[in-house]
């Protein structure tokens, strides 16, 4: 679970897909993104958080970084009864 997650559920891999057109025109041939998902009692959400950047030059993405930045998100969102 990471820091600030309040007793959510959550799940983060690494997702890889084949990009159209990739190798060609500065195009990547694999696009590899972080996917997290969270649920708790009466909440579900999932995000993608990536960089351009590091998307164009096929690096794999943290997966660490990407479930503390969907913490973040879920904490962001949240809505107090």
């Amino acid at each position: 679970e990471p820091a600030g997650g309040d007793g959510a559920i959550f799940k983060c891999q690494q997702a890889t897909g084949e990009m159209e057109g990739g190798g060609q025109n500065g195009v990547p041939e694999k696009m590899r993104i972080a996917v997290c998902a969270w649920a708790d009692h009466s909440t579900m959400g999932v995000a993608m958080p990536s960089n351009l950047g590091d998307v164009m030059l096929e690096e794999a993405p943290s997966v660490p970084k990407a479930a503390e930045l969907t913490a973040k998100l879920r904490k962001e969102v949240r809505v107090e009864k």
